[in-house]
């Protein structure tokens, strides 16, 4: 063998080495990584309107996520009303989740220069949802402008 030239059995151990180091280092990011780095919410859909909605689509890539709704009455309708229904789009026949109906008295909450000031159940809120797939939302309102955004957490 010339001066310059490893022969293949040394290199051997030196090739197995590597070979563990790099698969080490491989199942190191895929299973501390995603633990390391930090999480947040992320918009994943809106939908909004002032009557009945249905089938308004979404996906969620991730187990966990929510719903924020907020619904503002029509002051000179004495019959608003607020609901919806989040259903799997593989099980639609029924809900998979459903919110409490916000009726006119509901909606008597004082207000201040636009912002609401609330003493009983404020019309809005989060719903915490988990599983992940496709989904549809049904919305179910009588003079009420409403806003509905889904958020995953990743």
């Amino acid at each position: 063998m010339s001066e310059g030239t490893i022969s293949i059995k040394k290199a051997v151990p030196i090739i197995v080495l590597t070979w563990i180091l790099s698969m080490v280092t491989t199942l190191a990011l895929v299973y501390f990584v995603p633990f390391i780095l930090p999480r947040s919410w992320h918009g994943v859909a809106m939908f909004s309107g002032t009557s009945i909605k249905a089938g308004n689509r979404f996906y969620v890539s991730s187990d966990h996520w929510r719903i924020y709704w907020f619904a503002k009455p029509d002051p000179l309708n004495e019959n608003t009303s607020f609901r919806f229904f989040v259903f799997n789009s593989e099980e639609a026949f029924a809900p998979y989740f459903e919110s409490d109906t916000l009726t006119a008295s509901d909606f008597e909450k004082q207000y201040f220069s636009g912002i609401l000031l609330s003493f009983n159940q404020p019309p809005a809120g989060f719903e915490y949802i988990t599983g992940k797939g496709g989904f549809f939302i049904d919305v179910l309102a009588d003079s009420a402008k409403w806003i509905i955004t889904v958020e995953a957490y990743y």
